[in-house]
């Protein structure tokens, strides 16, 4: 027989580490039918970038593309402005493009952007979403992908 010694008010359990360590909650990942429907959605895009594309509006697939791989830089920092705004103002957004990162390895990625983009052009969107990104999660990938790109 064990006899428990004490009085007092019972003491909750510290929390695990586990539970310390759990990220903030995030949209969950987009599956591929529903992110190409989100990157349909349409922006607003001005300056260049709407020079660039002939139109006020763009789908955001086609904005964040521009943000990774425009040659001009110009255009790109408007794509940059116009992505991270449509992220930060629709969680379905971000949901939708980290469906089409999470997936890839970080230095498969890395390749990707830096063959298809202009000199600089993949850094530059990485090191933006690294510091603007609204969630952890693209923050983080953003951060492992410029890394690869550094290497």
């Amino acid at each position: 027989m064990i006899e428990m010694l004490g009085s007092g008010p019972p003491v909750s359990p510290m929390p695990s580490v586990a539970t310390l360590a759990t990220p903030s909650p995030r949209p969950p990942l987009a599956e591929e039918e529903d992110q190409a429907v989100v990157l349909q959605r349409p922006v607003a895009v001005a300056g260049p970038l709407a020079e660039a594309i002939g139109s006020e509006q763009a789908p955001v697939g086609r904005v964040l593309h521009a943000a990774a791989q425009e040659h001009d830089p110009a255009v790109r920092a408007a794509a940059r402005d116009a992505a991270l705004g449509a992220i930060t103002a629709d969680p379905e957004v971000e949901a939708a493009y980290l469906s089409t990162l999470a997936p890839v390895d970080d230095a498969v990625l890395a390749q990707i952007l830096r063959a298809s983009g202009a000199d600089g052009a993949a850094e530059e969107w990485m090191t933006a979403l690294v510091a603007r990104a609204p969630s952890a999660e693209l923050r983080a990938k953003a951060a492992a992908v410029l890394t690869a790109l550094k290497r």
